[in-house]
């Protein structure tokens, strides 16, 4: 064998291990990349999980937000102006959770469970006059998706 030859085999088995180390990256990248999103998406629903709590956590160390909410439901034009405004600021942070999850659900970043139990509470929450005029009132907080699902209720109820 010549030294051309000796230098032709030995380029392409080194051409051969090159691809295969290129190869052995591309999959350790793809198990990386992975990890990661596994990884940010726990984080995104803990996150998620955190504010759902901190919103019900003031419901429970505040009843008289639990009052004022019951009492509006019942009747919007028995509380004050005051009042509206409290709840309002309880409702925008409810429903912009509620909506993110939406969002997440469609991008599959969280599972099909939460996203089923915000569609259950926010079909709940469409069928009051008074949630569908707060969501009117505010869209501009809110995705198309949530909106939507209290712009049909409005319409199924016209």
């Amino acid at each position: 064998m010549t030294f051309s030859e000796l230098s032709e085999v030995l380029g392409n088995l080194g051409e051969f291990v090159g691809a295969i180390a290129v190869f052995a990256t591309l999959i350790y990248l793809a198990v990386q990349v992975r990890a990661t999103r596994r990884s940010t998406d726990f984080l995104i629903a803990q996150g998620l999980t955190a504010q759902y709590n901190q919103v019900n956590t003031l419901l429970v160390e505040n009843p008289e937000l639990g009052e004022l909410l019951y009492k509006s439901a019942r009747n919007s034009d028995s509380i004050t102006s005051q009042e509206r405004d409290r709840l309002g600021y309880l409702m925008i942070q409810w429903f912009l959770i509620f909506d993110y999850v939406l969002e997440l659900g469609n991008r599959e970043i969280i599972e099909d469970r939460w996203v089923k139990g915000v569609r259950f509470e926010m079909e709940r929450a469409s069928r009051s006059s008074e949630s569908r005029d707060f969501v009117s009132r505010n869209r501009h907080w809110f995705s198309p998706e949530l909106l939507a699902m209290f712009e049909n209720e409005a319409a199924a109820k016209e």
